[in-house]
């Protein structure tokens, strides 16, 4: 189990439930909270420990993603946010590329 607690920096300080020290969650300036692991913590890590600093993201992101997403493209946009990825149609041709008339 993943506690945080809060940090000096304004974010987040992420322990394990023995108390050990995992990292840091620190907000980026894009507003979007990210994982910053503690120097020096080696090892292995079990996909549960990771699934629960992704869900912590996910809980701390939530209200910030969706407000994104309404100061974009409205309040039922479901195709903006963190995660979207534009088509080249909505971006136009990548960096390079011609349109075949050499433009």
């Amino acid at each position: 189990m993943i506690e945080l607690r809060p940090a000096n920096s304004g974010g987040y300080r992420a322990y394990y439930g023995n108390g050990y020290l995992l990292g840091d969650i620190l907000k980026e300036v894009d507003g979007y909270y990210v994982w910053w692991p503690q120097d020096g913590v080696g090892g292995f890590w079990t996909d549960n420990v990771l699934r629960e600093i992704a869900d912590c993201l996910q809980k701390l992101n939530a209200e910030w993603d969706n407000q994104v997403r309404r100061d974009c493209c409205g309040p039922s946009s479901e195709s903006v946010g963190r995660n979207y990825i534009p088509s080249q149609e909505e971006t136009g041709p990548v960096l390079g590329e011609t349109n075949g008339n050499g433009l």
